[in-house]
């Protein structure tokens, strides 16, 4: 199918809403927005039909999307993370437990110099891939699903800035792909 007369290229689903990503790197969402998951600036509690996605993103190539419960996270051509929506587990990696309803970049990541190369999102946590294969995650940790090996976080604790999953290199795998679920994640790994 076509959005804005461009092919859409990847589709993706969270709770209640869509997003579609077209050849041309242009993000499309619908559906409820209560959390602010559709980058839209909250202009209305729910969009019927795809309409592009506002904010930061302006002028940018968004390269690959991912869709949570009730959050959203893009990679743009230059290798930066963007997320939004609901964000009181610390799933946006913004350093605060607030919503947002523009796409923000993750300043954390950009400081450190890291290209993203892709990103999945959870029920509540958010994990990505930089060039040199390193794994970030933040978000709701409680069930493990932050990759933390025996660190098993508190119900009640939230990791708002991206972590580094370390257990990948201190055991000399190499991670290939990262999905997360839920409340779990999953590595393939070399």
């Amino acid at each position: 199918g076509k959005l804005g007369g461009d092919k859409v290229v990847c589709v993706c689903a969270g709770m209640h809403f869509c997003a579609a990503l077209t050849e041309q790197g242009k993000l499309y969402t619908w559906g409820l927005d209560d959390n602010g998951q559709l980058g839209q600036g909250r202009t209305t509690r729910r969009s019927l039909t795809p309409q592009q996605v506002r904010g930061g993103l302006g002028g940018k190539r968004v390269v690959c999307v991912a869709c949570g419960h009730y959050h959203m996270a893009c990679v743009t051509s230059d290798g930066e993370l963007f997320t939004w929506g609901y964000g009181r587990d610390g799933e946006l990696g913004h350093g605060d437990l607030a919503d947002a309803s523009l796409p923000q970049c993750v300043e954390a990541l950009r400081a450190t110099g890291a290209r993203v190369v892709s990103v999945t999102c959870g029920g509540g946590h958010t994990a990505c891939q930089t060039t040199d294969g390193r794994v970030y995650m933040c978000g709701r940790g409680r069930d493990g699903q932050l990759g933390r090996a025996d660190s098993v976080e508190s119900i009640t604790a939230a990791r708002p800035t991206p972590v580094e999953v370390t257990a990948f290199a201190s055991s000399k795998l190499i991670p290939k792909a990262v999905v997360c679920g839920g409340d779990h994640s999953l590595a393939v790994v070399s």
